[in-house]
């Protein structure tokens, strides 16, 4: 596989090529402010760039310090859950999905240079500007809503639902349960602002 690390990965949203004067503000409103690309709706690579994790899954396919390795990719479910990627330690499966390492847009504050905006994403969007977190079903506390009740299961959430409703897929089990994880808290509304130093030293305490 032949990488580029300077391809702006907001050009695999389906939004078309991220360049100059790509960028528009639409409006600058609480929690968020909210962004197009070419006059199409902003989407995050973290959840959409099959390209992103592409280049992940070459990157980190050497086999992990536990004997795991990442096996597989699951590309844009039909519910909209956003690529991830499943790796396999012992006979578990981890969800590990990307997150980028850079300013938030969405609290800009207004009167800001859209210009600056861009110049900088299109920088901090290359791959460079992303790492691999757990994306859920490991070890804590989740809601399911099929059964109403929040949980704290020692062995892997993936697991415990996968005996409980052996029916359900991946896509049903994503709609079922809500997990909080590190990478979900930091984005400031459901927890804290990112520190990304306090944040790899929360998620190695885990």
């Amino acid at each position: 596989m032949i990488f580029n690390f300077e391809y702006c990965f907001l050009s695999d949203i389906g939004c078309g090529d991220f360049s100059k004067n790509s960028l528009r503000i639409c409006s600058i409103l609480p929690p968020k402010n909210v962004f197009q690309i070419n006059e199409k709706e902003y989407k995050d690579p973290d959840m959409y760039s099959e390209t992103l994790y592409k280049y992940h899954k070459e990157i980190w396919k050497k086999e992990l310090p536990s004997g795991g390795k990442i096996s597989d990719i699951n590309n844009v479910s039909e519910n909209n859950s956003g690529c991830k990627i499943t790796a396999k330690v012992g006979k578990k499966n981890v969800y590990l999905g990307s997150d980028y390492i850079g300013f938030s847009k969405n609290w800009i504050p207004g009167g800001s240079d859209v210009k600056d905006i861009e110049n900088a994403l299109m920088k901090s969007r290359t791959f460079g500007g992303h790492i691999l977190f757990a994306k859920g079903f490991f070890t804590g506390w989740f809601y399911c809503k099929k059964d109403k009740k929040i949980h704290y299961e020692k062995s892997n959430i993936y697991d415990w639902y996968k005996r409980e409703y052996q029916k359900d897929d991946v896509n049903d089990m994503y709609k079922n349960l809500m997990i909080y994880t590190i990478n979900t808290s930091k984005g400031g509304e459901k927890s804290f602002y990112d520190r990304f130093d306090w944040t790899l030293i929360m998620d190695l305490c885990q």
